[in-house]
C-alpha cells in the first residue's frame, strides 16, 4: 500500500515538472502577443487622432469661412479662438502617442 503512494507521489513531481517548463513557453508567447496587440491598439488609437484632428481642421476652416462670409468681427474671433486651442491640444496628444507606439513597436521588434 505504502509503495504505491511513493510511486505516485513521483509520477505527480515529474508531472509537474513538464508543466511547468511547457507553460513559460505559453507565458513568454502571450507576453509577445500582448505587446503586439498593444502596439496594434497604440497605432490605431494615433489613426484615430489624425482623423480626428483632420475633421477638426476641416470644421475650424469651415467656421472660419462662413465668419468671413456673414461679416461680422464679433463672430469671427471666439470662433477662431476656440478652434485653433481644440487643434493645439489635438496636435500635442498625437506627437505624445507618436513617441509612444514608436518605442513600443521598437521593442517588439527588437525581441
Amino acid at each position: 500500500g505504502s509503495g504505491e503512494e511513493g510511486s505516485d507521489e513521483e509520477g505527480s513531481g515529474d508531472g509537474s515538472d513538464e508543466e511547468t517548463e511547457s507553460q513559460q513557453g505559453d507565458d513568454a508567447k502571450e507576453a509577445a502577443n500582448d505587446l503586439e496587440a498593444a502596439v496594434k491598439k497604440t497605432t490605431a488609437e494615433i489613426d484615430s487622432i489624425k482623423s480626428d484632428v483632420a475633421s477638426i481642421t476641416a470644421r475650424v476652416e469651415k467656421l472660419e469661412g462662413n465668419a468671413g462670409a456673414g461679416g461680422s468681427g464679433s463672430g469671427e474671433g471666439p470662433v477662431e479662438g476656440s478652434g485653433s486651442e481644440d487643434l493645439e491640444e489635438q496636435s500635442e496628444e498625437g506627437s505624445g502617442s507618436g513617441s509612444a507606439s514608436g518605442s513600443a513597436s521598437g521593442s517588439a521588434s527588437g525581441s
